[in-house]
């Protein structure tokens, strides 16, 4: 059997990372208190157990309450004491952890967010054009402090994180079975022969 390429990736990532409180991959915290935005379709029973014990919910921007088929669960996070935030992180910082990463640990490339101040583009460009043969994975965006309504991840305040926590019910998991009348979940599914040729 052939070694695989890659054997590392980064983790924890993604999901997997607010399970441990972790901030995800290779990125610093969003910032001290700030609310994470996850979306979940209108159907899914996850959904229905949540939003009839009381949990907070919004329609999806550009969709009504009462028609939305996607909404956005908000959960206030509070960033472990002494954690790595967006804001204390330069570009050229942001960009040399991720070639760190790319370079001694991995064999593909880490995908990572890069915040980028109004007067760091040129550095980043700069970064970017002598690194050229390694670069795969990036995506930049401006620092600054405009959101969306109900980005990804929200800055709020101390006041407004413990504010939102007294108000979050407490959720009885066990009632999940009540809503989950059929099996949602499907595997991935990789094919070992396929096209004329088999792995091996």
């Amino acid at each position: 059997i052939n070694a695989s390429t890659a054997v590392t990736c980064v983790k924890p990532s993604g999901n997997s990372s607010e399970l441990v409180n972790s901030s995800s991959g290779g990125h610093p915290r969003w910032s001290e208190y700030y609310l994470r935005n996850v979306e979940i379709s209108a159907g899914d029973p996850l959904f229905h157990m949540l939003k009839e014990q009381g949990y907070p919910y919004h329609p999806k921007t550009g969709q009504s309450m009462a028609s939305a088929s996607t909404y956005v669960l908000p959960f206030p996070i509070k960033a472990p004491e002494n954690s790595i935030l967006k804001k204390d992180l330069g570009v050229v910082e942001q960009l040399e952890n991720w070639k760190n990463l790319k370079v001694n640990y991995t064999e593909h490339n880490p995908s990572v967010s890069i915040y980028v101040g109004e007067d760091e583009w040129i550095k980043a460009g700069k970064w970017v054009y002598d690194n050229w043969d390694i670069v795969g994975g990036l995506a930049f965006f401006p620092r600054n402090d405009h959101s969306y309504p109900l980005a990804p991840f929200e800055e709020i305040d101390q006041k407004t994180y413990h504010k939102m926590i007294s108000k979050l019910p407490r959720i009885d998991f066990s009632r999940l079975s009540y809503y989950e009348e059929e099996d949602q979940t499907s595997g991935a599914k990789e094919y070992a022969c396929m096209g004329g040729s088999c792995e091996i």
